[in-house]
């Protein structure tokens, strides 16, 4: 168990994830995940991903709906996605630069539709697998703790960007006002201790 302060003495560093939560290394190996209205958003949506890894993830504070997403579907004029990949961002160490799935050119489109989508309070928790797509949205100030079981080092997430427009790979995860990201951590977890 942690407090806040011992939080901020760690060492660790919060960061805000491209598509508007933050994200808190904790030790022991789980990760807070904190969406609130304060954060700052990449320009462009990239909600629709997957994960290399199995995570765990149990709601703390707030309501979260979980939406799986089957990229089966025909692509249509509101409907259709390329496919990029999560490319490590040489140099920052929690950074990725979304490039498109088949390398240089064009990216792949698809369509896509939603398979489950499940609203979530706190107290609820879910597993999910790695290789398919999801999004993960919030309702007001939500607060999550996420482990990760297991892990493909080989395998690189995909991600679907709206088509017509180009990812949004300036946006610098570790480059937000750190005061900031503190106050979101207090205030989603109003004081109270962190399990890892």
């Amino acid at each position: 168990m942690y407090t806040i302060d011992e939080l901020i003495t760690s060492g660790e560093r919060p960061r805000v994830h491209g598509n508007g939560f933050l994200q808190l290394d904790l030790p022991g190996g789980s990760r807070l995940h904190v969406w609130d209205d304060r954060l700052p958003r990449q320009a462009v949506s990239t909600q629709i991903h997957d994960h290399s890894f199995t995570l765990s993830s149990t709601v703390l504070k707030g309501r979260l709906r979980h939406t799986v997403i089957s990229d089966a579907a025909l692509a249509g004029p509101a409907n259709s996605y390329g496919v990029y990949v999560a490319e490590p961002t040489p140099g920052r160490e929690h950074d990725t630069t979304l490039v498109p799935e088949r390398g240089r050119g064009a990216p792949r489109v698809v369509g896509v539709e939603v398979v489950t989508s499940v609203e979530m309070a706190a107290g609820s928790s879910y597993t999910f697998s790695p290789y398919v797509l999801h999004t993960t949205d919030a309702e007001g100030t939500t607060a999550t703790l996420m482990r990760k079981l297991t892990r493909d080092a080989g395998y690189r997430p995909r991600v679907l960007v709206p088509l017509g427009q180009e990812p949004d790979n300036e946006f610098d995860r570790e480059q937000q006002d750190e005061f900031l990201l503190w106050e979101v951590v207090r205030d989603a977890l109003e004081g109270e201790l962190v399990f890892a």
